[in-house]
């Protein structure tokens, strides 16, 4: 069984330590910060890697998605499907976002971000680091 993680924000108050771990019971793990918790899930469990893995990325996909500027019919369907699922509240994003490790918050205002400038997957063709590289060493 995979135990429920608690970030604790009041630690202090509880008399603990940021680097100790408090155990409550065996379904239940207290961290102080979240990658923290997640690392020691991964190392104790192989199942959260997959699950933690899954989730970002669908978390992934959705932002390439919403990053799409072309004007194939069933990938501006892919992207209104994106943004609804990142924006609704009824989606199962606040889930996804909390099994990847990450802020729903922060994971929409880059999406947002992402509409409205694109998204820049790669360097522009001659300006990489490896390209960079290689003409250094070419030279």
């Amino acid at each position: 069984m995979i135990p429920t993680v608690t970030v604790l924000a009041t630690g202090y108050a509880k008399g603990y330590s940021p680097n100790q771990c408090v155990h409550s019971t065996a379904r239940e793990v207290f961290y102080w910060d979240e990658e923290r918790a997640i690392n020691r899930l991964v190392s104790e469990h192989p199942l959260c890697a997959s699950i933690i893995a899954l989730a970002r990325a669908k978390i992934l996909q959705a932002l390439l998605d919403i990053g799409y500027r072309g004007t194939k019919s069933e990938m501006i369907a892919e992207r209104n499907r994106a943004w609804a699922w990142l924006f609704a509240e009824q989606s199962d994003f606040r889930e996804f976002c909390s099994d990847a490790g990450y802020s729903p918050r922060i994971v929409r205002a880059k999406a947002i971000e992402i509409s409205q400038h694109g998204l820049q997957w790669r360097a522009a063709a001659g300006t990489g680091k490896r390209y960079r590289n290689k003409v250094s060493e070419a030279a």
